[in-house]
Parts: structure tokens; sequence; C-alpha cells
């Protein structure tokens, strides 16, 4: 007697239900986060397509590149035929994607994760989808262990820090975005306290805030790094004159996924040596 398969069924971050018959085996990756989970759960086999960003920066694979993140190529797509599209972040934008391959018939999950707790939920669901959820439940376990051995920092301890997403037309990261999270499981506290994930100012303003430490991202969105100390007023900022800037990567920092994690880990490993947050 054949028994039926058990479908396989999640409710992404838009609250949609989203059931397969079987397990995912043709995959399009429209984010750098989920590829970067798809390659921690040993998924390459089950990937067919992924951003032009994912191929730069892992040249050594070779998947169909389906234009950007924001830009995918719907035609590409369709050709693939495939079982599962992945896609994360809920602007307008993406969604009006989602809904047209949806038109046509695909699947679609999105992930919208706002802290390490929804990002270890998206993780599983994805181990759900392509029934890897053992596999999903130790590297959740995994990272979840790393993220604990970082010592705790109490509230009137933490050194304020600002994350510069982009220079000039100088654009930071708010409240509502991952990076802080990544703050303060670092140790520190997110100078700008604003309900937006990013966040436009002015040097006068980020004189006002004086940050004690100062990130700058470098990527896509920040190819370029301008020194702080050549910039005009940022020289009487607190973290430059005490030259506590952080240089990092924009794919670890600003894209949620398990590098997020290692993030963390640096950033609080630069807080100890600069003798910001307590030693023990």
């Amino acid at each position: 007697m054949a028994f039926k398969a058990q479908a396989l069924t999640i409710t992404d971050d838009r609250g949609k239900t989203i059931t397969l018959t079987k397990p995912a085996s043709r995959i399009v990756s429209l984010y750098g986060g989920i590829t970067d989970i798809l390659l921690s759960l040993n998924l390459e086999n089950k990937l067919i397509a992924w951003t032009k960003q994912d191929q730069a920066l892992h040249p050594k694979l070779t998947f169909t590149q389906v234009g950007t993140h924001l830009r995918p190529s719907l035609e590409t797509i369709l050709s693939l035929k495939p079982d599962l599209i992945l896609q994360m972040g809920k602007r307008p934008h993406s969604l009006l994607i989602a809904q047209k391959l949806e038109h046509f018939g695909l699947t679609v999950a999105i992930f919208d994760p706002q802290n390490f707790t929804e990002l270890f939920q998206c993780i599983h669901k994805i181990g759900i989808l392509t029934q890897t959820e053992s596999k999903a439940k130790k590297l959740i376990q995994k990272l979840k262990a790393q993220l604990e051995n970082l010592q705790p920092v109490p509230s009137q301890k933490r050194p304020t820090v600002f994350f510069e997403v982009r220079y000039p037309n100088l654009l930071g990261a708010g409240k509502k975005s991952f990076v802080s999270e990544i703050i303060f499981m670092a140790g520190g506290q997110n100078v700008l306290n604003h309900p937006k994930k990013l966040v436009h100012l002015n040097p006068e303003v980020l004189l006002k805030l004086n940050p004690d430490v100062y990130i700058v991202q470098v990527g896509p969105m920040n190819p370029v790094y301008h020194p702080l100390a050549n910039r005009t007023f940022y020289q009487d900022l607190k973290a430059v004159k005490k030259k506590n800037i952080f240089l990092v990567k924009e794919e670890e920092f600003s894209r949620p996924g398990p590098n997020t994690i290692q993030a963390a880990i640096k950033l609080h490993n630069f807080l100890k040596e600069k003798r910001l947050i307590p030693q023990n």
C-alpha cells in the first residue's frame, strides 16, 4: 500500500500560507542572506538561480543569474521553472515582484526578519520547505550558542554606535534595522533611536548624537570609503578623535543570515579591544 507524501507547509512573513507537495528541488534565491542560509544547509544541489551580487561573492559556484535583488528578470525566472522562489524584505517593489510571479503559478515565500529570533524562524521554515529540518535545527543551535557566548553588557555601560549605510547623502541604520540588533547583541547601543530601518541625517545632527563608535559598511550601497578625518565636521566627532572607527563588509552586517552572527562577534571583539565594554 502506497502512502501519500505529507505536504510541507509554513507561513511566511506576509502571513501567507506556503504549501509544497514535495521538498523544493529547484530553488531561486533573490536575496544574499537567503542564499547564505541555503549554502549553510548544504543545498547547493537544489539551488538553480541567484542574483548578480551572489555570483560576485561566491565566484567558485555557478548558477543562473536573474538580475538584482530588487530588479530580478521575471522572464529568466519563468524560463527556469522553479518550484520555490525565496525573497527577503517586504518593500512594495519586492511584494509586487512576488505577486507577478505568483500570477504565473509560481510559489514565492517572503521573509523579513527584524532580529535574531525571527532569523532563526526563517532558517527553520526554509528547512521545512526543503525537508532539511534536522539540519536547520542543528544550524540554529550552533548560531544560538555563538551568540550566547557573547558577554552580556549592562545598559548603563553600553557605548553608543552609529552605523553608516551610505555616504555622501548620509544614511544611517535606524532602530528597526537588523544592524541595530547586531549592535545590541555585540554590547553597544544604536545612537539612532529612530523608528525606521534607514534614516537620512545631516552632519549637524550627527555631531549632536556624537557616538562613541562609528561603523562604516563597504559594499554595493557604500562602494567607496571616504575617510572620516577628511570630511567636513566629522573631525569633531568623539569616535573620530578616539579612532573608534570600524570598517565592515556590507554582506556581513546588512544581510540577515548566518553571517550576521559573525558580525555581532566581530563588533563585540572590536568593542572589547577598544575597552569600550567590560573586559570580563
